[in-house]
């Protein structure tokens, strides 16, 4: 009798302990649970047992599978596919101004998009990036570690075009981390269940299968409409057939994996990030980069035989 007592009790433990422990993992942010997954504003959300349909809470507003799949069958036929392992950054697109304006407004359900609303909207990010600025001595630093892209043109007669270049690079970057903040002053819940089935679908894309397999891996983030990415192809041709053996090198062409530019934070193209063996990311850099200076910053960091 008492060893069934006993087991009666170590059943009851266990049982405790696997419910506290589901309750606190449907309690965490998403940041928390999954520090790589959001840069935007459901980074801070808590992830919840939310009803199967629902798959976003924010107050009284929900937004739905159904909305969700709305949004999908807007898309051109030829973004579909594109987007079904990234629904979650199609999601998080989704609700970026819904959950803003609800911030700013203050109220429980949103009223109708119109003039005035984005008049608002706008106005907040300015008061969000107002504090921002770029002197001379900023532009001037970036001039002069940057000589491949004047190609020795006077610094006066491109001044202004890097202030205004490192002033919207500053302005994006003040706003990304606003979005991820605001978790932390408005109450987001997130569907849990969903966003675990989610994360396993984003991890088959180029830059994940290579992340954390034993080699450092370089990400190389383009376009074809970018001109600064085609003056990158043939450097990064000679690139991997010279480090191929030390390093894993991808170059991702945003037209066909755009929602990777989501996960990765990618702003401004060409965009080159550097991960270590285990797969956390420790360094990135944004622009065209002569053949000589990569090499110097993958021995830098890599060491030459990494």
């Amino acid at each position: 009798m008492k060893r069934f007592i006993f087991f009666q009790i170590v059943s009851i433990f266990a049982m405790f302990c696997y419910l506290t422990a589901a309750n606190a993992q449907s309690g965490m942010r998403i940041s928390e649970k999954y520090p790589d997954l959001s840069r935007g504003v459901l980074s801070q959300a808590m992830l919840q047992d939310l009803p199967n349909n629902v798959l976003v809470r924010v107050n009284e507003r929900e937004i739905t599978l159904e909305m969700l799949a709305q949004k999908v069958d807007s898309l051109p036929e030829e973004e579909k596919d594109k987007v079904s392992n990234f629904l979650f950054y199609l999601l998080e697109e989704m609700v970026e101004r819904p959950i803003v304006l609800t911030m700013v407004l203050g109220s429980k359900t949103l009223p109708e998009d119109n003039e005035q609303i984005q008049e608002i909207f706008k106005s907040y990010i300015n008061k969000v990036v107002g504090h921002c600025e770029v002197t001379e001595k900023d532009a001037l630093t970036f001039y002069e570690a940057h000589p491949e892209i004047f190609k020795a043109l006077p610094f006066e007669e491109n001044k202004e075009e890097i202030i205004q270049r490192l002033l919207a690079e500053k302005q994006q970057a003040a706003w990304s981390e606003h979005l991820r903040n605001i978790g932390l002053q408005v109450p987001i819940a997130v569907n849990a269940a969903w966003v675990d089935a989610q994360v396993e679908k984003i991890k088959d894309n180029p830059v994940d299968k290579i992340r954390g397999a034993g080699k450092p891996v370089m990400a190389v983030f383009t376009a074809e409409w970018c001109p600064a990415c085609q003056e990158l192809k043939p450097v990064m041709s000679s690139l991997i057939e010279k480090k191929q053996q030390d390093i894993s090198i991808t170059v991702i062409d945003l037209g066909q994996d755009g929602m990777l530019a989501r996960k990765y934070g990618i702003t401004v193209i060409p965009a080159i990030l550097f991960f270590d063996k285990s797969g956390s990311e420790i360094a990135r850099d944004t622009g065209f980069m002569p053949e000589e200076k990569l090499l110097e910053k993958i021995n830098a960091l890599f060491g030459e035989q990494p």
